[in-house]
């Protein structure tokens, strides 16, 4: 998922639930401004700055009352322990998000904490158990596009990885056509899907095909990433 999408789901969720009370609301606010600098490094290709970031953002939140921000800093490492390739730290980390989310009625947290498990354990790490957490992440869906939309690009890469490629493909065409009903696609996270369909395509033998859609998304990252991206 993309930054912006990532930031719009948090906003979502952070209306959800009961605000600061008045004496933390500077340091909750802080801790937020913190981990919007560690999206922004791993935005930019910088993993070891944002993983410094996330955990200031951490030890700041710990002795704080309010539990939601708690749950959006364990999260965050997560995503950025995934991104170091640090992957039983980042299921740990998710896991102890979900459990925050579940402690504090954080629905999309939860969401994303069971769809960032189904990617770090099904695909990163190629275990069977990644799919127990997708009943979870398609009940927490519910009737949001964009989060049936993570649930379905979560499913498609853990079929890529067991090598399901008819239901990866499936899965990706169905988390492009929601993130496009939700009329809030952003461009990368439009490259990374095209870039998926195309994978999964040359995987089955569709060269052509594949070769137009991976080119459509190349060309795509490089207008908003620039050539000097590391990725």
């Amino acid at each position: 998922d993309n930054d912006a999408a990532a930031i719009f789901r948090l906003q979502h969720a952070q209306a959800a639930v009961e605000p600061p009370r008045a004496s933390e609301a500077d340091a909750v606010e802080y801790v937020r401004r913190l981990l919007a600098r560690a999206r922004a490094s791993r935005r930019a290709g910088r993993y070891e700055q944002a993983h410094e970031f996330v955990q200031e953002a951490r030890t700041l939140a710990e002795p704080l009352s309010y539990g939601p921000v708690r749950t959006e800093v364990l999260l965050e490492l997560g995503d950025v322990l995934d991104d170091l390739g640090r992957y039983g730290e980042a299921e740990t980390a998710l896991q102890d998000a979900l459990r925050s989310a579940a402690r504090w009625d954080q629905k999309a947290q939860m969401h994303r904490a069971a769809t960032g498990l189904m990617y770090v354990v099904g695909y990163e790490q190629s275990k069977a158990e990644g799919l127990r957490y997708l009943a979870l992440a398609e009940g927490l869906a519910g009737d949001d596009l964009e989060l049936q939309a993570s649930t379905h690009s979560r499913r498609a890469g853990i079929a890529f990885a067991q090598g399901d490629l008819e239901v990866a493909e499936t899965h990706f065409r169905e988390a492009l056509a929601a993130h496009e009903e939700s009329g809030r696609l952003r461009p990368m996270t439009r490259a990374s899907l095209l870039n998926n369909i195309g994978m999964t395509l040359h995987a089955r033998g569709n060269f052509e095909e594949a070769a137009r859609l991976q080119l459509q998304a190349a060309q795509i990252e490089e207008e908003m990433l620039g050539t000097d991206h590391p990725e």
